[in-house]
């Protein structure tokens, strides 16, 4: 953008279609053809998907961020009759959410962030896409990302202060 880029940029995964459209960023693909190292069998293809466009690699995942799931694990024995152990999915954690959130009307039961990162990952998750490869139209509209808003929906029911 200012005619001397440099030769490594670490960018957002959202960044990469306007960086690509605006010609200010290179495929890498005859760069891994060359390297005698890059093969698919040394790393995951996800690695080499989320920087594609229009099946051109523009990026290399390199980095990932998770979102951590805190719980207070005496609130979930006492609505488990003892067992401190978080369900394993996310209607089981729903569920005890609503039993603490009965049983401590004065506690949420449950809360989460509603940003892109979670959106993203919670349709990414299903197997659905934010937009279609193109860039050019929304794709989460879709059973998969109506899944993943009806989600945020439930956690906040599960967490929904009643009245005291």
């Amino acid at each position: 953008m200012i005619n001397d880029l440099p030769d490594v940029s670490f960018q957002g995964f959202n960044y990469l279609k306007l960086l690509a459209d605006g010609g200010h960023i290179q495929p890498l693909d005859g760069l891994m053809a060359a390297d005698g190292g890059w093969s698919e069998t040394q790393y995951s293809p996800s690695v080499v998907a989320t920087g594609k466009i229009n099946d051109k690699v523009y990026a290399l995942g390199v980095a990932f961020a998770f979102p951590i799931l805190y719980y207070n694990a005496d609130l979930i024995a006492e609505v488990q009759g003892g067992n401190k152990e978080l369900p394993a999915d996310w209607d089981g954690i729903l569920a005890v959410a609503r039993k603490i959130q009965e049983a401590h009307p004065e506690v949420l039961g449950a809360y989460t962030r509603y940003n892109s990162f979670l959106s993203q990952g919670h349709i990414m998750s299903r197997g659905g896409s934010v937009g279609n490869a193109e860039g050019t139209k929304v794709a989460f509209i879709d059973e998969k990302g109506m899944a993943a808003f009806d989600l945020f929906r439930r956690f906040g029911e599960a967490g929904r202060r009643r009245s005291i």
